[in-house]
């Protein structure tokens, strides 16, 4: 059994390492790195899901509305008057969440289409009549197109949703 000097115990201590700045600072560049891509990622995630929160708010607001004008009576769906009064003034359920929001109900016969449409938008609170055709109201059968657009957070993206229907004349 040997017996280790002191010389050799020193010279044994010395051939010991640990890590040295440069590494420590490549290793502190990794997990930054790291966190970075996990921020980025959580950030799009969030994103998506207010996308989908507000796609899914428009979809409600747009069911909501076609559903307040198919209570209307013929002669109600076929006044731009009444449509600008009785229907657009107030905002569809849900609608505060979705920021600037400008509302489009456009009625127009079908099969065949006339021109000019009644065509009614409601922006900033305030509902103008943009056209109007009482010939419209002669005919049995129109198409009903509700469009929803509004500018999106963050970022100001604009968005659209749209709806068509078609409702007949109940005798």
């Amino acid at each position: 059994m040997t017996l280790l000097q002191p010389c050799d115990q020193l010279q044994f201590r010395k051939s010991e390492g640990g890590f040295t700045f440069v590494e420590n600072l490549i290793a502190m560049a990794i997990v930054v790195l790291f966190f970075g891509a996990l921020f980025a990622v959580n950030s799009q995630g969030l994103y998506l899901l207010n996308s989908g929160r507000e796609a899914v708010v428009a979809s409600v607001c747009l069911r909501d509305r076609v559903e307040q004008l198919r209570n209307c009576t013929w002669a109600q769906l076929t006044d731009s008057t009444y449509l600008r009064t009785g229907v657009l003034n107030s905002s569809p359920t849900g609608a505060s969440t979705l920021g600037t929001l400008t509302e489009t109900i456009t009625i127009n016969s079908y099969p065949v289409a006339v021109n000019p449409p009644i065509s009614v938008v409601r922006s900033n609170g305030v509902a103008n009549v943009v056209s109007t055709n009482a010939a419209i109201a002669s005919g049995a059968l129109v198409r009903v197109d509700d469009t929803l657009t509004w500018t999106a957070g963050p970022g100001g993206r604009a968005r659209k949703q749209a709806t068509s229907t078609l409702m007949a004349k109940y005798p």
